[in-house]
């Protein structure tokens, strides 16, 4: 038999003469390793937004790690001062860090800190000063600073500038096919150099205040009599206003009393008239009534003023308007018929009957020959004579 040696407790081939082998110890058994976590950073961070002398402040959190993020702005961030204008963030209180503007994005790696950035803000403008506007102005008008630009905001949205004068004084002309309502706002900025534009002045359109109507009068044609000025003096006479022409006639809107001055002439005003178109009277017991058609209007108006001027379209007027003697039973004629009234109550003194102040011409207190001799220069006038009438038709 063949024999085989033996190698330790394990034969080195199967073996009558040697014991089996004994089973190869087990492997140990590993013990559980910790989790992986290679970096020391916080899965989610925060941008934290410090007013830095200002008032608010915003943590914004939960911010995922090398994510992308957008620098929110002061606003967003609530964040204000007063006085003061914001420049940018910083990463350090004095501005020496990192800067970062609103709306920048950055990847996120680490928690971040930013400090507003301040810088004052210029002195603020002083406000103009609007002066009243009325509905169909053609400018608009105030006060300021020398130098200083006003800008003005118009109905509508139109804007116009103007510098302020050596006086302080600034106009502007209204932007062209642009009219001025009642109702409506107007307003104004100012900006003078080195400071930020002033808070708005606003005004409210007020309603047109209206024309005033001016004029001469004097109640004869010419001295007739060659008594001069003295004898040929102004008493007093009616001026009438009123709409253009309508049937039956239209009421007087005004009515002025031109009292007697004693040297020929008297000044009468019309105030407070609207835009519109008129007819002009003036009248005087015994004198022709003379009337004229009138136009009241911007346009019509002396420039820069409220007052349309009436001028007569005669030169033999002189810039008066004159009244012709003789019409004593008021029927827009001078004829025969005056005549026979004031010989019927010729030689009569006042107050005694038949004496009538539409009978003694030139007030006087008496019915005599002075009348007769105005009427006379007058004869055979109409109301349709007077210069500038013959387009007009007269009321009574």
């Amino acid at each position: 038999m063949k024999t085989c040696k033996c190698q330790g407790p394990c034969c080195c081939r199967p073996c009558i003469c040697c014991p089996p082998c004994p089973p190869p110890p087990s492997p140990p058994t590993p013990s559980p390793s910790p989790p992986c976590n290679p970096l020391p950073y916080r899965t989610f961070l925060s941008v934290v937004y410090d007013p830095n002398g200002g008032a608010g402040g915003f943590t914004d959190t939960n911010i995922p790690i090398f994510s992308l993020y957008q620098i929110k702005t002061p606003a967003q961030a609530g964040i204000s001062r007063t006085g003061y204008t914001f420049t940018a963030w910083n990463t350090q209180p004095d501005g020496s860090g990192d800067a970062y503007t609103p709306g920048q994005r950055v990847w996120l790696a680490s928690v971040l800190i930013l400090y507003a950035q301040w810088a004052p803000e210029p002195p603020g403008s002083p406000p103009p000063g609007i002066n009243a506007a009325h509905g169909g102005d053609a400018m608009v008008s105030g006060t300021g600073n020398r130098g200083c630009t006003v800008i003005v905001t118009f109905p509508y949205g139109a804007q116009l500038m103007a510098v302020v004068k050596k006086g302080g004084s600034w106009s502007i002309a209204l932007p062209e096919g642009l009219t001025l309502m009642e109702g409506q706002t107007i307003s104004a900025v100012q900006i003078c150099s080195g400071m930020t534009e002033s808070p708005p002045a606003v005004t409210t359109v007020l309603p047109h205040p209206g024309y005033t109507v001016s004029g001469l009068v004097s109640p004869v044609a010419f001295d007739c009599l060659g008594l001069g000025p003295d004898f040929l003096r102004l008493f007093d006479v009616i001026v009438e206003l009123r709409e253009t022409f309508r049937t039956p006639a239209p009421p007087a809107l005004h009515t002025v009393a031109v009292p007697a001055d004693g040297v020929g002439l008297g000044a009468f005003t019309i105030p407070n008239v609207p835009e519109g178109e008129y007819v002009l009277y003036i009248k005087r017991p015994g004198y022709l009534t003379r009337s004229m058609n009138v136009t009241v209007s911007a346009a019509a108006a002396a420039p820069g003023t409220l007052t349309v001027f009436l001028t007569p379209p005669g030169p033999a007027d002189h810039g008066v308007f004159n009244l012709w003697a003789g019409d004593v039973n008021n029927n827009l004629f001078i004829d025969n018929s005056d005549f026979l009234a004031i010989m019927e109550a010729f030689g009569a003194r006042y107050p005694n009957p038949p004496y009538a102040p539409n009978l003694d011409l030139n007030a006087d207190g008496m019915i005599d020959n002075d009348d007769l001799a105005l009427a006379t220069a007058n004869v055979n006038l109409g109301a349709t004579d007077y210069p500038g009438a013959e387009d007009v038709d007269i009321y009574v």
